[in-house]
């Protein structure tokens, strides 16, 4: 069943399926699925990820449209209004468990430019967290993972890259910032 979350929805569509959107959206992907009916590219899109991935996600609108059905707003207004956000028409990804986990997304842009900007953005925002590591642990711990971010463009799709390392993994479960 789906259930009301703010101003979307999430439905389990199977016991390994979830949908988060709009209520209209989740609607209509209750009766694809129900009717067996597939989502064009989407359904091809979804089966890649599902195998390449433990867990995935996939969506056809800015990534500030799922921070609107966050529980009790938690992404603010700032999140869901960044124009980095705004300039995303689609985006997917997934985490793979292993020896490492590697987390990887690509994010579809408006255009080109829009692509380009992205690793700007969150060079910025890593460069801010390294200027403050000495003084906060916490930026220290989200530096040492940043530093195996991979940021590439392809015309209008960012793709990112991410490697946790098993060490990395074994510290984070011992310390108190989870």
């Amino acid at each position: 069943g789906a259930a009301k979350n703010g101003m979307g929805a999430l439905a389990f569509l199977d016991t390994t399926t979830a949908a988060l959107g709009d209520i209209e959206a989740i609607q209509q992907a209750i009766t694809r699925r129900a009717s067996g009916a597939a989502a064009g590219s989407w359904s091809s899109q979804a089966q890649t990820l599902s195998q390449d991935n433990d867990f995935w996600f996939l969506t056809n609108g800015p990534i500030s449209g799922l921070t609107s059905v966050m529980p009790n707003g938690q992404a603010g207004p700032g999140m869901q209004n960044a124009q980095m956000f705004q300039s995303g028409t689609g985006a997917s990804g997934g985490l793979k468990f292993g020896a490492n986990v590697v987390f990887t997304a690509d994010a579809v842009t408006r255009s080109d430019k829009d692509a380009q900007a992205l690793p700007d953005v969150l060079r910025y925002l890593s460069g801010m967290l390294q200027t403050n590591k000495s003084t906060n642990p916490t930026a220290a711990q989200l530096s040492a993972l940043l530093s195996s971010l991979v940021l590439t463009t392809n015309a209008n799709v960012l793709h990112l890259s991410l490697t946790l390392p098993e060490a990395h993994q074994e510290h984070r479960a011992s310390s108190p910032f989870r």
